[in-house]
């Protein structure tokens, strides 16, 4: 999951035991994390149809409207803010059977079930108006992310740092949210090649786990650049979500 951002661990697996082992993503890593924020916008115009596939499902469906901007940033003193922001899309998603346990490095580890996903989360180049974004479009991460629930962490408020936003102190972690997968867009070959797409995927970039926060909302006015194009004027909103790396372990088997 991630040799770009942190230290792999490699794990190996006895072939004898590999069947019954539950299967696990390789390591943490403590440098991604990303703050979410509302946003407000509309549905792409025409309409685009997004193939994304994840470890639990290919969701195949009509783009919904932008909810959120995620933003890298650093908790406490874990984070950079080096890394990619991200838009995300609302979807309607089916059902997933499959449980799951995820532990984070500050949090610790929580068993879930995973719901149907609600969104998905693609690479993003942002400008405060009235500049345009100038750089060029990162080609990843893609995202899909679930329906989760969970308790709320024990853990003391924390402090939150992005590069243009305020600083927040003392902001209250809530019950997580959403699972957010590392997804392969538009997939392509055979079902074997996605799969190995996807471990690739999952080498570099992290599963988040996201939690609720609620504070006080910075309202700037961004323009947003995505592979589904440019929107304008639009007016980032409340903070709602804390997105943290997490080991995954998945506790059911399920088709990928």
């Amino acid at each position: 999951m991630k040799p770009t951002y942190g230290c792999l661990i490699m794990i190996v697996a006895l072939a004898g035991l590999a069947a019954c082992a539950p299967k696990t993503t390789p390591s943490l890593l403590s440098d991604l994390h990303h703050k979410c924020y509302s946003i407000r916008g509309v549905n792409p115009t025409p309409p685009v149809n997004v193939d994304f596939k994840s470890q639990f499902t290919r969701e195949q469906a009509n783009l919904g409207a932008p909810l959120s901007l995620c933003a890298p940033v650093i908790k406490n003193t874990h984070g950079t803010l080096d890394s990619t922001y991200l838009k995300c899309y609302s979807i309607s998603g089916g059902p997933v059977n499959a449980a799951v346990s995820l532990k984070s490095e500050q949090f610790g580890e929580e068993v879930h079930d995973v719901g149907p996903a609600i969104s998905v989360c693609a690479p993003a180049n942002k400008a405060v108006v009235p500049n345009n974004p100038t750089h060029s479009l990162p080609r990843s991460p893609y995202y899909t992310c679930y329906m989760i629930s969970g308790e709320k962490p024990d853990h003391a408020p924390v402090t939150l740092r992005t590069n243009q936003f305020p600083l927040e102190q003392n902001v209250v972690v809530n019950p997580p949210l959403a699972l957010c997968a590392p997804s392969i867009k538009d997939p392509q070959g055979t079902p074997e090649q996605q799969r190995e797409k996807l471990r690739r995927t999952e080498a570099v970039f992290p599963h988040l786990k996201c939690y609720g926060i609620a504070n006080q909302p910075p309202n700037k006015v961004v323009n947003l650049r995505t592979i589904f194009g440019l929107e304008q004027n639009v007016l980032v909103q409340q903070p709602h979500g804390l997105c943290v790396p997490v080991q995954k372990t998945l506790l059911s088997d399920i088709e990928s």
